[in-house]
């Protein structure tokens, strides 16, 4: 049955015709009456077993349609942002489905990214017809390894914050992009750097005996280090130091390669081979204490943990290799503030070994074994806060090394046996100090993102410039596009003047929107397209200052504006042409009215700009005074262009301007 069908999937940028935020749009070929080959609620139960997730779903589709699918493919759509959902990959705020009424192979659902939009459908699909577990299983490992941008904590908390997010340089790019024009900022997405992390100060953090050694020349403690060519020099330099001694790679992260407790030449000459898998060696004095990590960010400590490395506690009964596994239970493969999954790997048996005791061993209750020397979280360590305890000291150190590093945002690793003395006391001494640290178990991880995001969006501020959209079913002409775009405080980029180097076909409107929003010295933006370009890909941007339209435009498209923009300007026979739909009435306090109209328009508009004379145009608004403009060019632009500038709160001098500039530019 489920071969009868074929589903195609298109992808609509933001503020289209279905939705504000982007959208993917199925189409359903073959049979237009299949019917799902299991109820909803139980394939819903299936994508939760999939996903490994039981949280209950909500989405907004009261306003798009019926809240139950009554056709297959609406089913499809609602499963797929249901998939989504659970995966942590929708993305804003305002999510939904809908069903065309027209069309009943055709559905439409927000997503993000057209990767995961396509995955997502592709598993509904099979959920929904039964399709063979093999592929499932394929199909959710694939949407998961697609999703991942969209499920780190930055992605998200911009979201929350309705901060624009776009993938710089495609989808498989490590870069994100958050905000427009002169706001837009670029951060990687998959580690926590930032416009404000320097290059140099990610060398020097990331060349550990470097690190140590401005740590040291500056006065801060720090365990001495020495990088060794071969095993028998890193013996000669443990014997130097005094054992036990660390050994691990010169550069890495999540504490691969890294061996503690070192308390032999054998020791040091193993722990010399498994570091040099990695690169360059480091032989360091080994400091006695528990690892803590303090977050820095932006001149300020977030949180202090302490890291425990990889442990169970016995019960008595089980075996280690048994209390492991009832530990994995809880865990994945993924950090989590649950703990990633311990592995008994070859590491394991030798730190057991060292304890006396082999995976089989059946320790006391009670008994704390441990399976890693290290406590990185990576290799199975958990984390407890400590920030309150943590003594100013230790907190005056961490920020001390932060800055002379020149770091924004660091990890600072200090190894004490008591966090709540001062360093003077304990003599604990800073091992590490990390760029772009994990944020996992080291407090609520939106709040850390929000702190990192503060200094580049401070509360309030989402990040957006003012934009315009104008459209019309013919291009909009220079001359006013120039005298719209001067209505704006500053120098507006617009999408009319974009131009891609070396293209013979003219871009589409999502590109072009793209384009001028990404401008760095664009702090505003006027976007022009015709009705036929928002309809067939959408405009590219989920909220505007101003949407201007002309006669003509289809009542779809009017819908899409009106989504989207804080304001709009109309004809009072377009008002007319569609003054029955809901989402109008709704909202007739932001839209302004311009034209000669038969009788005065009822209702609590913004504003109503028409002609009364053949140069004289007035402006009325509820509850205040009526205003006019004299000596108004002819064009009917003129009308538009006064309700644009009412609209937009700009003065009367500045209208006036605009007007003529449109009158210069028209003689």
């Amino acid at each position: 049955m489920a071969s009868q069908l074929k589903m195609s999937l298109s992808f609509y940028a933001a503020g289209n015709i279905y939705f504000a935020n982007q959208c993917a749009v199925l189409r359903l070929s073959g049979r237009t009456d299949f019917t799902s080959a299991i109820p909803f609620d139980a394939a819903l139960d299936i994508a939760r077993r999939e996903l490994q997730n039981n949280q209950v779903l909500s989405y907004d589709s009261a306003s798009l349609g019926s809240s139950e699918p009554s056709v297959f493919v609406g089913q499809v759509a609602r499963l797929s942002l249901s998939v989504l959902q659970l995966a942590g990959f929708a993305g804003p705020k305002a999510q939904g489905w809908c069903q065309v009424p027209s069309d009943t192979s055709i559905a439409a659902f927000t997503c993000m990214d057209r990767a995961i939009g396509q995955l997502a459908a592709e598993l509904a699909l099979s959920i929904l017809t039964s399709g063979l577990e093999a592929d499932r299983v394929h199909l959710t490992e694939r949407f998961l390894e697609a999703g991942k941008p969209w499920a780190r904590p930055l992605a998200n908390v911009a979201l929350a914050c309705d901060i624009p997010i776009s993938v710089v340089a495609g989808p498989s790019s490590p870069f994100l992009a958050l905000g427009q024009g002169t706001k837009r900022r670029l951060f990687w997405k998959m580690k926590h750097f930032t416009p404000d992390t320097s290059y140099l100060a990610t060398r020097l953090s990331t060349s550990n005996h470097l690190t140590s050694r401005a740590l040291r020349e500056a006065g801060l403690p720090a365990p001495r280090n020495i990088v060794v060519d071969n095993s028998e020099t890193a013996v000669r330099v443990a014997e130097k130091f005094g054992y036990p001694v660390v050994v691990k790679p010169a550069e890495s992260d999540f504490g691969s390669g890294v061996s503690t407790e070192n308390v032999s030449p054998e020791e040091v000459r193993s722990a010399f081979t498994n570091a040099a898998k990695y690169g360059r060696v480091l032989v360091e004095e080994q400091i006695v204490g528990d690892h803590h990590r303090l977050v820095i960010m932006h001149g300020r400590c977030l949180g202090v943990s302490r890291r425990l490395p990889a442990r169970v506690v016995a019960d008595g009964v089980s075996t280690i290799s048994q209390l492991v596994e009832a530990v994995n239970q809880t865990r994945t493969e993924q950090l989590t503030s649950a703990g990633k999954k311990i592995k008994l790997d070859e590491v394991a048996h030798g730190v057991l070994k060292a304890q006396g005791m082999t995976p089989q061993s059946i320790p006391e209750a009670g008994v704390s074994v441990l399976l890693r020397w290290n406590s990185n979280q990576s290799s199975g360590g958990t984390a407890e806060l400590v920030t309150d305890a943590a003594h100013p000291d230790v907190v005056k150190l961490a920020l001390q090394a932060a800055a002379l590093l020149g770091i924004d945002v660091a990890g600072v690793d200090y190894i004490t046996p008591d966090i709540t003395a001062s360093p003077k006391t304990t003599k604990g001494a800073i091992c590490e100090v990390n760029v772009t640290p994990g944020l996992v178990n080291d407090g609520n991880e939106d709040d850390l993102i929000g702190a990192l995001l503060n200094p580049f969006f401070p509360a309030g501020d989402d990040g957006r410039i003012e934009v315009i959209c104008c459209v019309k079913e013919q291009d909009c002409q220079p001359q006013f596009n120039e005298a719209l775009a001067s209505l704006l405080d500053t120098d507006a980029t617009r999408s009319d003047q974009v131009y891609f180097w070396n293209e013979s076909k003219e871009a589409s409107l999502p590109r072009r929107t793209a384009a001028v929003l990404a401008d760095p010295l664009a702090s505003s933006a006027l976007i022009t397209c015709t009705s036929h370009e928002i309809k067939v890909a959408g405009l590219g941007v989920d909220q505007c200052s101003l949407a201007l339209i002309e006669d003509g435009v289809p009542r779809d498209v009017v819908n899409a504006l009106l989504r989207i923009a804080s304001r709009v300007v109309m004809p009072i026979a377009l008002y007319h042409a569609v003054a029955q739909d809901p989402l109008l009435t709704e909202q007739k306090a932001k839209i302004w009215l311009v034209g000669e109209a038969k009788e005065t328009p009822k209702g609590d508009f913004a504003g109503w700009v028409r002609r009364i004379a053949p140069d004289k145009i007035e402006i009325s608004q509820p509850c205040s005074t009526t205003l006019s403009f004299t000596q108004t060019p002819a064009s009917g632009d003129a009308e538009t262009l006064i309700a644009a500038g009412s609209a937009l709160g700009a003065s009367t001098s500045t209208i006036s301007k605009s007007l003529l500039l449109l009158d210069e530019k028209t003689a």
